[in-house]
């Protein structure tokens, strides 16, 4: 079974609206996934696992944005993705769908 983490910060505004974007996503296309919320402690935690900002989705640990490098300076804010030229506080649907068939 298809293993998912959405990662981020507990006072993050946009956690949940990720999430629940997401389960929509497993719905529409009809992927049985473990959908796991991972609450990261900002300091420390947050730089070890190379936590780019909240909220991160990682299908089976690839980050749902393409491109998008763990090993870059620890990003300890909100997150931001950028798809098809446009800026949003939560991956799009069609992001997510691609990132499913990528590594599903």
């Amino acid at each position: 079974m298809l293993s998912i983490d959405v990662l981020y910060y507990e006072d993050c505004p946009h956690y949940q609206e990720a999430a629940d974007t997401l389960k929509q996503v497993l719905n529409e296309e009809h992927v049985e996934a473990r959908v796991n919320m991972v609450k990261i402690a900002k300091g420390g935690e947050a730089e070890v696992v190379g936590f780019l900002g909240s909220p991160t989705i990682l299908v089976d640990g690839h980050d749902v944005q393409r491109g998008t490098d763990h090993t870059s300076p620890f990003q300890g804010h909100c997150r931001i993705f950028t798809y098809k030229g446009h800026v949003f506080e939560i991956p799009p649907k069609d992001m997510i769908r691609e990132a499913l068939k990528r590594f599903a």
